[in-house]
């Protein structure tokens, strides 16, 4: 689940009901901003972590300024540097992933190209299952 500004927010409810969670094996959570004082929802983040004893990793990012613990930079360089998957520690790829993307339409269009270029990954279709879901959130 990867996320830009505010929203995080159908992100941190779906976490918060849980509701068919079950069948994932990891659960990713990914914050992006441009500073890390726009990051509030970061204390409900890491409650939800520690609530899901394990399975749900976050990773914040932040692009405007160096923060020892957070990435720094836009989501599709990062995927494509490989940083994002180096920081949470699992491969993001067609066979064994399903991407949420939600926030700034740029980022969405970027990353969705970037992930069909190069890993394959085709959006998700009632009609045809994929590996990208998203929506553009202002």
């Amino acid at each position: 689940m990867v996320a830009t500004g505010t929203a995080i927010g159908p992100y941190l409810s779906i976490l918060e009901e849980g509701k068919d969670l079950d069948r994932f094996k990891n659960l990713v959570l990914v914050h992006a901003a441009r500073y890390a004082a726009d990051l509030s929802y970061l204390p409900q983040m890491q409650s939800l972590a520690a609530r899901y004893n394990g399975k749900l990793r976050i990773q914040t990012v932040v692009s405007r300024e160096n923060v020892p613990g957070m990435l720094n930079g836009r989501i599709p360089p990062l995927i494509e540097g490989g940083a994002l998957e180096a920081s949470v520690g699992l491969p993001l790829n067609a066979e064994t992933s399903h991407i949420m993307l939600c926030g700034n339409p740029q980022m969405v269009r970027d990353t969705q190209q970037l992930l069909k270029e190069t890993r394959q990954m085709t959006k998700h279709l009632r009609r045809r299952p994929g590996h990208m879901t998203a929506e553009h959130y202002w």
